[in-house]
C-alpha cells in the first residue's frame, strides 16, 4: 500500500481523542477549514505559573 493511499483509511479517531483531552483540562480546539483547503487547527489551553521564575514560551508546530 502507497503511503498516500492510507489516507483513505483516516477515520477522525484521532480528532475525537484530542478534543477529550482538551475539554478534559478546560481548553478549547478550534477549526477553520475550507472545501478544498488546508485546514487549520488551533488548541487553547490554560497554563497556571506556580512559581515566579517560570518563563512562558509560545509554541509554533
Amino acid at each position: 500500500m502507497k503511503f498516500f493511499d492510507m489516507f483513505d483509511l483516516v477515520t477522525g479517531l484521532g480528532l475525537i481523542l484530542c478534543n477529550e483531552f482538551i475539554e478534559l483540562n478546560s481548553g478549547s480546539l478550534l477549526v477553520k477549514c475550507e472545501e478544498g483547503k488546508v485546514s487549520t487547527f488551533s488548541i487553547i489551553l490554560v497554563i497556571i505559573i506556580t512559581e515566579p521564575s517560570c518563563k512562558l514560551q509560545e509554541i509554533n508546530l
